[in-house]
């Protein structure tokens, strides 16, 4: 009869297939694969993710800041990759946003003074309107009181004879 060892004696069935070998062995190497893998992968976390993580923040912080009325704020990242195009696009719409508002703000700014033109226009013209009114309504009263003046002290002057 041939012996078996110790090895072959712990097998791990899986319903119909089986594995024998060494199994304590196998997970003793597993765990300790696991726990000298999980800190190099928790260190390749914060080196190369950390990283990422503030940049996109600092886009968001930028967007809030814009959003709340701080049009001088933008990203400015150098860098070559998704999170700097995402803040180049964000700088780039800012900086079209607020020369938009420049030139909204020179447009209220000409419309402001068109319409005092146009207050003083108005103006002018009634004053044109209403002049010859007033020279004509005027004229003949003036020459009625200088003619009713000089009647007046004709009549003065006879009614004392």
């Amino acid at each position: 009869m041939v012996a078996v060892s110790v090895a072959q004696r712990s097998a791990l069935n899986l319903g119909e297939t089986s594995i024998t070998g060494c199994l304590p062995i196998v997970v003793i190497q597993t765990v300790l694969a696991t726990l000298v893998a999980l800190p190099i992968a928790l260190i390749f976390a914060v080196a190369f993710v950390r990283p990422q993580v503030r940049r996109i923040d600092r886009v968001a912080r930028v967007s809030r800041a814009f959003a709340s009325g701080d049009f001088d704020a933008r990203v400015h990242d150098s860098r070559a990759d998704e999170v700097v195009q995402l803040g180049q696009q964000f700088d780039h719409k800012a900086d079209a946003l607020q020369q938009n508002f420049a030139a909204l703000r020179k447009l209220a700014q000409r419309n402001a003074e068109l319409a005092q033109q146009v207050e003083q226009s108005a103006i002018f013209n009634e004053r044109i309107i209403l002049s010859p009114d007033l020279h004509d309504s005027i004229a003949p009263n003036l020459f009625s009181l200088s003619v009713s003046a000089r009647a007046l002290s004709d009549i003065i002057e006879n009614d004392g004879q």
